[in-house]
């Protein structure tokens, strides 16, 4: 870390930008897609953090309207009760979101259904499926979201590789 310490400490007193925009020592925080830079006052040092929040993988993912119940084939894969599937095409676009697939109705994971836990930026990987096997899906909006009563716009923001 010693390393990161000495960079961070050779910017003090510089003038900094990112995609444009100057970071002044009078903001406290500026948002970019993909990170966050703070200003930490007591330090005077820049705080980058990744925006994005890593959500355990899905099984899979649907891109159209679904019952939320039962376990019917989504991308081509017939689900198991407790497989953790994401829901990005619903009519009602407060319905989308992650869920544990069940023969009967399904329910939010213990991971986003709370208001604390779903956050834009959320992000999370998909691992099977005819079409969508390998890829990342991002939450978009602004924050913040009330699970059940906000809209979720879940996109697709990568192909990833993984073994």
């Amino acid at each position: 870390m010693a390393v990161a310490t000495d960079w961070l400490d050779s910017l003090r007193g510089q003038r900094i930008f990112i995609s444009g925009t100057e970071l002044l020592p009078t903001t406290k925080q500026w948002d970019f897609q993909g990170f966050t830079a703070a200003y930490d006052t007591t330090t005077g040092r820049i705080v980058i953090r990744a925006a994005s929040d890593w959500k355990e993988s899905a099984r899979l993912v649907s891109t159209s309207n679904r019952a939320l119940s039962g376990l019917t084939a989504v991308d081509g894969v017939t689900p198991v009760a407790n497989d953790r599937i994401l829901l990005a095409g619903q009519t009602n676009p407060v319905e989308n979101g992650l869920y544990a697939a069940a023969s009967g109705t399904w329910a939010r994971t213990s991971d986003a259904n709370e208001n604390v836990e779903v956050t834009a930026g959320a992000t999370v990987r998909i691992t099977e499926g005819a079409t969508y096997a390998g890829t990342g899906w991002t939450l978009q909006g602004p924050d913040p979201i009330t699970v059940g009563v906000s809209s979720q716009t879940w996109v697709q923001t990568a192909a990833l590789a993984y073994g």
